[in-house]
């Protein structure tokens, strides 16, 4: 079952901030879906293959006896 929080812009401000100085989004200037001047974030290049590796499951390595 998913459930979902809500977050306070505070707090999104302070964390897409971090993101942006880490190198790992930008702001996406194309208008794509949603109403005219709405600002979408997107993950770069290298905020994706971060993303990855941390959202990744690692295996555990057993070494046979």
């Amino acid at each position: 079952m998913l459930t979902f929080e809500i977050i306070r812009d505070e707090d999104f401000q302070r964390v897409k901030v971090q993101f942006r100085a880490l190198g790992l989004m930008v702001r996406d200037e194309r208008l794509t879906h949603g109403k005219a001047g709405q600002t979408h974030w997107i993950l770069t290049p290298y905020g994706d293959t971060v993303m990855t590796q941390v959202a990744a499951v690692r295996s555990i390595c057993i070494p046979s006896t």
